[in-house]
């Protein structure tokens, strides 16, 4: 018998923590409906997140 396994990621900026106009970015992660938020303990400019697309273009570094 064959099994069907599901699996996404999901992007997210979290504007309720933001400070000094920096947000965290998040991760969800889905396995078979079961789900897990993650903080990926990076900040971004608000400016630089496109919140339709829930992606940015600026590439992470280490501070």
């Amino acid at each position: 018998m064959r099994t069907s396994k599901t699996f996404s990621i999901q992007f997210w900026m979290d504007t309720k923590k933001s400070k000094n106009g920096e947000g965290l970015i998040y991760a969800r992660i889905n396995v078979d409906q079961k789900r897990l938020s993650i903080s990926l303990k990076r900040k971004l400019a608000m400016e630089q997140w496109d919140f339709k697309t829930q992606k940015t273009s600026r590439h992470f570094t280490d501070r």
